[in-house]
């Protein structure tokens, strides 16, 4: 093999900027199914072949059907499907300023009020009227706390749901910002995705699958580039005179 070496002068002549110009962010890839609904059809079809294995257990005659060659096909068949279904979405690194942006955009509400008051505390080696007298004060302080509670539910609830409305609003935000391409088969199906489509992958895909997504935008964001092993056979178990 050749080395290739690149002189101070040779490395001068590229130019920062031209350099700039070819440099890329770290992306994820992130296997998502348009069929997740298979999995349960494999997991019963599973169950089904454990059972038929346990009672195929004598000999069977000249002709007679194989139950399990049969069971064995719909497997395999099931299992190209899903393998079918599959797509390979990759997912750009955001910047900071696309985060900005994100969060700007889909503000999470301000908190509501909360119970301030401080529960009462014992003193050390209390007598016995000390003691009573922080179990009444105790049990007070609860139910104030209680009717509090009681008193702003409705506000706490409100915050919940708009909190995880800003999220779910984020989270689309992001897939749209971070989407480089979705590859079926080897094959570019997108280059991108609309707000609306987005919003409708938890429908689509389930929450299980979009927090995947989410997830592969997280580490493309916070990858840090490293060069990975050289695919090599040496070190592993051999060796050479």
């Amino acid at each position: 093999m050749t080395d290739i070496n690149v002189s101070a002068e040779g490395a001068q002549t590229i130019g920062l900027e031209a350099w700039l110009g070819g440099a890329t962010v770290a992306e994820a890839a992130v296997e998502v199914y348009q069929r997740p609904d298979l999995l349960a059809r494999i997991e019963e079809w599973q169950r089904r072949y454990e059972r038929a294995e346990q009672s195929d257990v004598g000999e069977r005659s000249a002709g007679e059907e194989d139950p399990l060659a049969a069971l064995e096909a719909e497997g395999e068949a099931l299992v190209a499907e899903l393998e079918a279904s599959k797509s390979v979405w990759f997912l750009r690194a955001l910047s900071s300023d696309d985060e900005r942006a994100v969060n700007e955009a889909h503000p999470l509400p301000e908190k509501p009020e909360t119970f301030a008051e401080k529960p009462p505390f014992m003193q050390a080696r209390p007598t016995d009227a000390q003691a009573r007298a922080f179990t009444q004060a105790y049990l007070a302080w609860e139910e104030r706390k209680r009717l509090f509670s009681v008193e702003h539910a409705a506000e706490a609830d409100a915050y919940r749901e708009a909190v995880t409305a800003a999220l779910i609003a984020r989270g689309a935000e992001k897939i749209v910002r971070a989407l480089s391409r979705i590859e079926v088969g080897g094959e570019v199906i997108a280059t991108s995705i609309t707000l609306d489509q987005a919003q409708s992958l938890p429908a689509r895909l389930g929450e299980v699958q979009v927090g995947k997504i989410l997830e592969a935008i997280d580490a493309a964001t916070n990858l840090e580039p490293s060069l990975p092993a050289p695919f090599s056979r040496r070190g592993s178990g051999t060796t050479q005179d």
